[in-house]
C-alpha cells in the first residue's frame, strides 16, 4: 500500500490526491501519477515517496520500456508525452 488519501492536494510525501495511473515497475517500485501535477515512486515496503518529475498540468498515464528503463507520463490538456 502507498501513501493515504484525504482528498486534498498536498506536497506531503505520504497523501494521495486523485491518483490517476499507478505502474508498478520490476524492481517493486510503485509509481503514481497523481493529480497534483506529480509523478510519485513508492519503494518496496515503504509509504513516503519521493517526486521524481513535476508537470504543468496532470500526469494522466504512463508506459515503463523495460529495455531501456524509461518512464513514459502522458500529461492531460497539454497534450504531450514526457
Amino acid at each position: 500500500v502507498a501513501g493515504g488519501c484525504n482528498g486534498s492536494s498536498s506536497t506531503n510525501q505520504t497523501v494521495l490526491n486523485w491518483p490517476n495511473d499507478v505502474l508498478l515497475a520490476p524492481n517493486n517500485t510503485l509509481y503514481v501519477a497523481n493529480f497534483d501535477k506529480r509523478v510519485i515512486a513508492f519503494d518496496k515496503n515503504n509509504r513516503t515517496g519521493r517526486t521524481i518529475s513535476t508537470f504543468g498540468d496532470w500526469p494522466s498515464f504512463m508506459y515503463l520500456d523495460n529495455r531501456t528503463s524509461e518512464l513514459y507520463v502522458s500529461v492531460l490538456n497539454l497534450n504531450l508525452v514526457y
